[in-house]
């Protein structure tokens, strides 16, 4: 497994679940169910989307166990399909495999 397959890893899950969260807001709005009024609910999807993106800030690097921080963000794909990043703390690709 390399950083990149994790990184990519932790980015569909995490957007997965983002999707599931707002899919259950938009069902509640829909069939009006009162689970607090619309301000809860947004503050609730966008409190979800900061938390998918510290996640993905958090992500480590398996060489060095140091978090790959706010660059992992421009690592998304299509950015970096045509380069291979290095991990800001240890120089390591982020292509190479433990």
């Amino acid at each position: 497994m390399t950083t990149r397959q994790r990184l990519n890893r932790r980015i569909l899950r995490g957007w997965l679940l983002f999707l599931a969260l707002a899919l259950a807001i938009g069902l509640t709005i829909v069939l009006a169910l009162p689970l607090g009024g619309l301000t809860w609910r947004l503050a609730i999807l966008f409190g979800s989307f900061a938390v998918y993106l510290l996640s993905i800030r958090g992500t480590r690097c398996l060489q060095c166990r140091k978090p790959l921080g706010w660059r992992a963000l421009a690592w998304v794909p299509p950015n970096a399909l045509n380069y291979s990043p290095l991990c800001p703390h240890c120089g390591k690709s982020i292509d190479e495999g433990i």
